[in-house]
C-alpha cells in the first residue's frame, strides 16, 4: 500500500470514527450535555403577571410601575427566578426608601427568542392593563433576526390578540436569516464537520476575530445596516413603542444587554453600539450601554459559561445595579407619583386592539 492510500484510509478511519462519536453525542449527549442550557418561552408567572391576567391588578398613584421586555438575555435562563435581572431590581428599589412610592410592580415580560417585534407585541398586550411610568426595554444586538411581521392571516384571525402574539411567535422567517448561515445549514450534513466548524467559529469569535462571510461578521457589519430587511422592520416597531410611550407620558429607556463572554474582545460590538445610540438619540430616548460596568472584570464570573453570553446571578446582579443606579435619581424626584396623566387615558383606548397592526 503506497503512502497516499495509507493516508486516505487513515483519514478516512479518523472521519468515520469522529462521525460516529459526534452522532451518539447529539443522541445521548456525553459532551455537550453540560453546555446545554434549556431556555423557556413561557413567561414566568410573577405576582405582578399573575394579577393581571386574573384582573386582580389595581393601579395605584403611590405605586412604581415598571415594565421589562427583552429576550432570553433579561429573561435568564439557568438563574433562580428571585436571582433574575428583574426580580433584583425589584428588590433594590423596595430596598431604596428614599423613594417616594408606596409599592414597586415590575412586571417582566422577557422571554427567551423575543425580538423586536415581539417585544412590542408584548408592551402593546400588557401596557394599559398595567399602566407602566416607566418602561425598559432590554435590546439584544440580533433582535432584528427572525419573523419581524405578523402575517395577514393572523391579523383576519378570529384568535385574541394574546393568541395571536402567540402565532406571530411561532412563525419562522427564512428570509431573514444570513444568507451564511443559510449555506452553512446546506453544508453541514456531516455532524463532524458540523461541531468542527461551530467550534472554529466560537473560538474566533470569542478572540474578537470577525471572519468575513460569517454569521458573527453579518451582526457586526450588516444586520443595522439601513438597507437589511429586519433593521428596518426593526426600527418601525420601536418607533410604535416610542411614539405610544411618549403619548401616554410613560419613561422609556433601552437598556443595551452585553455579550458577558466576551469582554476581554468587545471592540466588534462597540459598531453596533454607536449606531443603536444613534437611533435612540434621534428620538431623544436615553440608551444605556450595559457592557460599559463590566469592562475589566472576568467573563468566567458573570457568563454561564465560555460561549454563552447570558449572564449567571452574579451578573443579573451587576446588570440590575446599573440600570437602578441608572432611574434612582429621577425617581427620587417624584416624576412617578404624579397622577395618571390624562394623556395618558386618552390614548389608553387608541392603543388597544392595535398591537398587531402595520
Amino acid at each position: 500500500m503506497n503512502t497516499f492510500k495509507r493516508f486516505a484510509l487513515i483519514f478516512a478511519i479518523f472521519f468515520a470514527s469522529g462521525e460516529a462519536v459526534v452522532r451518539l453525542d447529539k443522541r445521548f449527549l456525553f459532551f455537550h450535555g453540560s453546555q446545554l442550557v434549556e431556555i423557556s418561552n413561557e413567561a414566568r408567572h410573577s405576582a405582578e403577571l399573575d394579577a393581571i391576567e386574573n384582573g386582580r391588578f389595581t393601579v395605584s398613584a403611590r405605586d412604581l410601575r415598571i415594565l421589562i421586555l427583552g429576550d432570553s438575555k433579561i429573561y435568564g435562563p439557568g438563574v433562580e427566578f428571585n436571582k433574575i435581572f428583574s426580580q433584583q431590581l425589584k428588590s433594590m428599589l423596595n430596598a431604596d426608601k428614599s423613594l417616594p412610592f408606596g409599592n414597586v410592580w415590575v412586571l417582566d415580560l422577557s422571554r427567551g427568542g423575543y425580538n423586536t417585534l415581539m417585544n412590542r407585541l408584548a408592551y402593546f398586550e400588557y401596557v394599559d392593563r398595567f399602566q407602566p411610568q416607566l418602561v425598559i426595554l432590554g435590546n439584544n444586538y440580533e433582535d432584528v433576526y427572525g419573523n419581524q411581521e405578523v402575517s395577514e392571516a393572523i391579523r383576519k384571525s378570529n384568535l385574541s390578540p394574546h393568541e395571536q402574539m402567540q402565532k406571530a411567535f411561532e412563525e419562522k422567517d427564512s428570509g431573514n436569516i444570513p444568507l451564511f448561515q443559510r449555506v452553512r445549514s446546506c453544508l453541514y450534513h456531516s455532524s463532524l464537520l458540523e461541531f468542527v466548524m461551530a467550534g472554529l467559529n466560537r473560538e474566533l469569535k470569542l478572540r474578537g476575530v470577525v471572519v468575513p462571510g460569517s454569521v458573527f461578521h453579518h451582526l457586526v457589519y450588516k444586520s443595522h445596516r439601513e438597507d437589511y430587511p429586519g433593521w428596518i422592520k426593526a426600527q418601525k416597531h420601536l418607533r410604535d413603542i416610542i411614539t405610544d410611550c411618549r403619548q401616554k407620558g410613560i419613561n422609556l429607556m433601552v437598556y443595551s444587554v452585553p455579550e458577558l463572554n466576551m469582554l476581554d474582545n468587545y471592540a466588534p460590538y462597540t459598531v453596533l453600539d454607536r449606531k443603536l445610540a444613534t437611533f435612540f438619540a434621534d428620538y431623544s430616548v436615553r440608551y444605556l450601554n450595559g457592557v460599559q460596568p463590566f469592562l475589566g472584570m472576568n467573563s468566567s464570573t458573570l457568563a454561564l459559561s465560555r460561549y454563552d453570553g447570558h449572564a449567571n446571578a452574579k451578573g443579573h446582579r451587576l446588570m440590575a445595579q446599573q440600570v437602578y443606579e441608572a432611574i434612582a435619581p429621577t425617581l427620587r424626584r417624584g416624576y412617578a407619583s404624579q397622577e395618571i396623566s390624562m394623556q395618558y387615558r386618552n390614548h389608553a383606548a387608541e392603543s388597544l386592539g392595535n398591537s398587531l397592526q402595520d
